[in-house]
C-alpha cells in the first residue's frame, strides 16, 4: 500500500449575520486566521482556470495556548465594539476553560494582540470550552461571548459581556440539557424570534442523543425589562434518536431571505458525512429543509461545521464541514488545504463548491479541525 497521510480538522463556530464577513478562522492545537477574497481562478498547472468559488487569503497564524496539544474551539464577532470582527479561542479538551480574545484590526494587518482573557468555567476542568458570539444587547455595541462546557463537563452554558477594556464579566448561565449530562454542549448563535437579539443553539456532545435545542435567553417582560430566564423557543433531534455520538452545530443566513436564519447540523463519530440544513417553518419553528451525504459515506470520523462568507456572497453565507479525526488523506490540489468542504444553499438545496483556501503550515494534530464564524 502506498503510504498515506493522516489529517485532521478544526472547527466552525457561528453567528447570524456577521458584521463584517472579513474574517475565516480555523483552530486546530494553533489558530490560523484568513481574509475572505471572493471567488478566484485556480492556480498555475493542471487547474489553471478552474474556478474556486470560496477563497481566502491567510493573515497569521498563532498558538494561542502553547504546550497543549488537543485542538482549539474558535469563533468570530465583535466583542470589543470597535465594529470589526475579532477572534474568540476556546481551550480544547485535556485543557483548562481558557478563552482567550484576539483583537480583530491588529489580525487584519498581520499583527496578532491579545484583548482579554478568562476562565469561562472552574480552572480544574479539563474539557475544554466551546465558543460563539451572539448580540444578545444591541444597544450596548459590542456581542456576547457564549460558551459550552467540553467533554465530561455538564451542559452548561454561560454568557460574558465586555466590561472595562480588557475585561469580560458574567452575564447569565443555564443548562441545555439535565444537569447530569456529562457529554458537553456545543453552541452557536441567531435570531429565531426576530426580536433583534442573538438566540442561543445548543447541540449535546457524545453520550446523548442528536438533541439539538434554540433558546431565548432574555424575554421582555410588561416593564420591558430583559429577564434571564432561558425560554426553550424550539428542539428536534437532528438525526435517529438512538445516534449518541453527539452533534456539531452551526446557524447562520444561508438562504439569503432575510426571514430567519437557518441551522446546520453534522453527526460525531459513526455519524458518516451527513449534512442536514433546518430551515424555519413558521414563526420560530424549524424544520428539516435540505440534506446531503458528501464524500465516502463509510467514512466515520465524525464532521465539524461552522459558517463563514469566504466568497463574499450578497447577503447570504456559506457553511463548511471539516472532516473528523482519523480521516486518511492524499494530496490533489498543492497550496490548497485538502481537509474543509464548502457548501452553498441553492434554490433550497444545499449545493457543494469548490474551495480553495491556502494551507496554514502550522502543525496538524489528530484532534479534529474547528472552524468559527
Amino acid at each position: 500500500m502506498k503510504p498515506r497521510t493522516r489529517l485532521s480538522l478544526l472547527r466552525l463556530e457561528a453567528r447570524d449575520v456577521p458584521s463584517s464577513n472579513r474574517l475565516f478562522v480555523l483552530g486546530e492545537n494553533s489558530v490560523a486566521v484568513y481574509e475572505a477574497q471572493g471567488p478566484i481562478t485556480g492556480p498555475a498547472g493542471p487547474l489553471a482556470g478552474q474556478p474556486f468559488q470560496q477563497s481566502g487569503r491567510l493573515l497569521a497564524t498563532f498558538d494561542p495556548f502553547a504546550g497543549d496539544k488537543g485542538s482549539v474551539h474558535v469563533a468570530t464577532g465583535d466583542v470589543t465594539g470597535d465594529g470589526v470582527d475579532d477572534v474568540v479561542v476556546g481551550a480544547g479538551t485535556g485543557s483548562t476553560p481558557l478563552v482567550r480574545v484576539y483583537d480583530g484590526k491588529s489580525l487584519l494587518a498581520g499583527e496578532v494582540k491579545l484583548a482579554s482573557e478568562f476562565y469561562a468555567y472552574d480552572p480544574a476542568f479539563r474539557g475544554g470550552v466551546f465558543v460563539a458570539v451572539g448580540d444578545q444587547d444591541p444597544a450596548r455595541g459590542a456581542a456576547e461571548i457564549i460558551t459550552g462546557a467540553g467533554a465530561s463537563g455538564g451542559p452548561h452554558v454561560r454568557l460574558f459581556t465586555q466590561g472595562t477594556p480588557g475585561t469580560f464579566n458574567p452575564a447569565g448561565e443555564f443548562f441545555a440539557f439535565q444537569g447530569d449530562f456529562r457529554g458537553g454542549v456545543r453552541v452557536a448563535t441567531g435570531d429565531f424570534n426576530d426580536d433583534g437579539r442573538a438566540d442561543i443553539v445548543c447541540a449535546a456532545g457524545p453520550g446523548g442523543g442528536p438533541h439539538v435545542r434554540v433558546f431565548d435567553y432574555f424575554t421582555a417582560d410588561p416593564l420591558a425589562l430583559r429577564i434571564a430566564s432561558h425560554v426553550i423557543l424550539d428542539e428536534f433531534f437532528a438525526y435517529d434518536a438512538g445516534f449518541r455520538s453527539g452533534v456539531y452545530v452551526v446557524a447562520g443566513e444561508f438562504d439569503g431571505n432575510n426571514s430567519g436564519p437557518e441551522i446546520v447540523t453534522t453527526p460525531g463519530a459513526k455519524g458518516g458525512p451527513h449534512v442536514r440544513l433546518w430551515g424555519q417553518q413558521g414563526g420560530s419553528k424549524l424544520g428539516l429543509q435540505s440534506e446531503l451525504y458528501f464524500g465516502s459515506p463509510g467514512t466515520d470520523v465524525g464532521y465539524q461545521v461552522g459558517a463563514g462568507n469566504l466568497g463574499n456572497l450578497n447577503g447570504q453565507m456559506s457553511f463548511y464541514v471539516a472532516d473528523g479525526p482519523g480521516l486518511i488523506y492524499t494530496a490533489a490540489l498543492t497550496g490548497a488545504d485538502q481537509r474543509l468542504h464548502a457548501f452553498t444553499l441553492r434554490n433550497g438545496k444545499i449545493a457543494q463548491d469548490t474551495l480553495y483556501l491556502p494551507t496554514a503550515q502550522t502543525g496538524i494534530t489528530d484532534e479534529g479541525l474547528f472552524i468559527g464564524v
